[in-house]
Order: C-alpha cells, then structure tokens, then sequence
C-alpha cells in the first residue's frame, strides 16, 4: 500500500511523526551539559491540606458559591474537624488553615451548622456610595 493523503497510512505517519517529536523532547541532556534549573517559583495561594477548596472556590465565576459539608470533604479529601461541625467560630475568616483557603479565593464563609451547608460570598470591590451613585446615573 502507498500513502496517499487521507488514507490509512497517512494518519499512522502523522501519529508516528508525533510520537517521534514527543520522544525527542523528554530526552534530557547528559549531566554537566546544560545548568540545573532554579526551583519554579511558587504562586500565591494556599500550601495546605485546604488547597483543593482554594482552587474550587478561586476558578469559580459565581459571586456565590454553596457546598455542603459533604462536597467539601470531597474536595479536600478528609473529614472535616468536630469543631467545624460544632462551632460557628470555626468558618469565621481569621486564623485557621481552612479560613485561609476561602480568604485567599477572595471570599467570605457563611455557615448553617444544622443543614451543614456553608455559603461563599465573593468579597466585591469597595466604592464609596458616592461612586456607586454616579455609575447608576450613568445607565
């Protein structure tokens, strides 16, 4: 069989020609040939064990976002600590691990420990009432 454009043998090339390219990349130079790399700089965020719930609640677009205690233990992958069943201080947005995972997203915690659901609210820009006035006469 030839090749011809569109036939079978033309998409085994391309793939072969890509695997081709993808080996060629990932084989590293021999030690002493090129310097080490510096570590990568690490982005703003959270390190801990709340990192998962960071980046939920960071790549959402809604100004408000509600889990429930179950999608958050989901997220994060344990069990959520008694006193955050138990205790409203728990979700409030100073000290704890946890509040600095919702704090650095750029939002606030609302807890109902009854239905164990907590609301994140986004933290909108401050603008003086004066500002907010003139914008609406503007519409």
């Amino acid at each position: 069989m030839t090749a011809r454009r569109g036939g079978p043998l033309s998409s085994w090339t391309g793939a072969r020609m890509w695997f081709t390219a993808l080996v060629a990349r990932s084989r590293r130079p021999a030690p002493g040939d090129r310097a080490p790399l510096p570590p990568r700089p690490r982005r703003g965020g959270v390190t801990g064990q709340y990192r998962p719930l960071y980046e939920y609640l960071r790549d959402r677009h809604a100004n408000r976002v509600v889990l429930t205690f179950g999608e958050i233990e989901s997220l994060v992958g344990f069990r959520l600590p008694t006193a955050a069943r138990e205790a409203t201080g728990w979700w409030s947005d100073d000290g704890a691990e946890a509040a600095d995972a919702w704090s650095r997203a750029d939002r606030s915690a609302s807890v109902n420990l009854l239905s164990e659901v907590v609301i994140y609210e986004r933290h909108e820009p401050h603008a003086s009432a004066a500002e907010a006035q003139t914008a609406k006469s503007r519409r």
